[in-house]
């Protein structure tokens, strides 16, 4: 199983923090960096249910590189894949795919999920080395921020069945194709 660490950029609402923070705790997941946060992390507490401890060990930092620096691999989040050929910064695959890949690695994966307004920047997607969507319907396709935690944490955490195929490491990374109907 991947050591998975969530980081959330720049978070706006205690609840939010809380929330999350109890789906890693679901999930058998216990490693949370914050980045720049808008909001006191203590305040998150009484939203955590049982997982204040999450919260407590939260580890802060001033910017996006610092929370990733020691990593293997780098997977952002967003609500908006691309669907043009020229936009290769969001060809994103799904998180069931992302679970498939992520199954039996040995990396340390950090899922860098954004800001509950407007998400994860390009430039920010550009420095991840997999983009991850959660499927929604196109008219409403931005989810609340503790959502797709526990969806991804679900399907990649130390109580999700291994899988077998394993997610490449760094320096084997390609950007990631367009997911086809047989993706599904």
């Amino acid at each position: 199983m991947p050591r998975l660490i969530v980081v959330v950029v720049e978070p706006l609402y205690p609840a939010n923090v809380g929330y999350i923070a109890r789906a890693m705790r679901n999930f058998g997941l216990s490693r949370l960096r914050v980045v720049n946060p808008k909001l006191a992390l203590t305040g998150a507490s009484k939203y955590a249910m049982h997982a204040s401890g999450i919260i407590r060990g939260a580890k802060t930092f001033d910017n996006l590189e610092e929370a990733v620096k020691e990593v293997d691999i780098v997977v952002g989040t967003t609500a908006k894949p691309s669907r043009s050929l020229r936009n290769v910064v969001r060809k994103a695959i799904s998180a069931r795919q992302f679970a498939q890949r992520c199954g039996s690695c040995q990396a340390t994966v950090a899922l860098i999920f954004g800001r509950e307004d407007n998400g994860l920047s390009n430039e920010e997607l550009r420095r991840c080395d997999l983009i991850v969507t959660i499927p929604a319907d196109s008219k409403h396709p931005t989810l609340n921020l503790a959502t797709p935690r526990r969806y991804c944490s679900t399907n990649s955490s130390p109580a999700a069945p291994r899988l077998k195929r394993r997610l490449p490491l760094r320096g084997e990374l390609s950007k990631p194709s367009m997911p086809t109907s047989e993706d599904s």
